[in-house]
């Protein structure tokens, strides 16, 4: 699988994405996927912003499911956004962070024939996504939300992750 990487935008360079034991080979591109999905909402466009992605233990993501969802089960990814500053603060507005187990990725991606990469920077955009205010709750959400991880997907010549 060839994965695209196409610039992104003058003003992404606002955008500080920093990473925690992703894959190497996966860095550059989880980057490009965070800053596609923040491009989503206007009004980050010229905002200093904030993020970490993280690859997790299957253990420790357990860990986190538990402690944060009530759920004693393995998950793909954990979204958890930092509380908002009040609007008239100034500064960099700091997301949260994104929690990846590579485990859980691997075996969904073999279970659905996809490539490990191509779900991976899918879970990427999905929890950033969370993180700049979409969510899946409710049916209408969910279709917003599917378009546009579609729209960063095809922006590396990925496959919609949801066919």
């Amino acid at each position: 699988m060839s994965i695209e990487i196409k610039p992104v935008p003058k003003f992404a360079k606002y955008w500080k994405i920093n990473t925690r034991n992703i894959p190497h080979t996966l860095e550059t591109a989880a980057v490009y996927s965070a800053k596609k999905a923040i491009g989503f909402r206007r009004n980050m466009h010229n905002q200093e912003v904030y993020l970490t992605i993280h690859c997790v233990s299957p253990r420790y993501m357990k860990y986190l499911s538990k402690k944060h969802r009530n759920k004693n089960t393995l998950t793909n990814v954990l979204s958890f956004p930092a509380d908002m500053l009040p609007g008239d603060v100034e500064g960099p507005r700091v997301l949260g962070d994104i929690f990846l187990c590579n485990d859980v990725i691997k075996a969904e991606a073999e279970e659905a024939e996809k490539s490990f990469e191509a779900h991976f920077l899918h879970l990427v955009a999905h929890g950033t996504l969370h993180l700049i205010g979409y969510d899946h709750e409710e049916e209408n959400d969910a279709l917003v939300m599917e378009d546009v991880e579609k729209k960063i997907m095809k922006s590396f010549n990925i496959a919609n992750p949801y066919a």
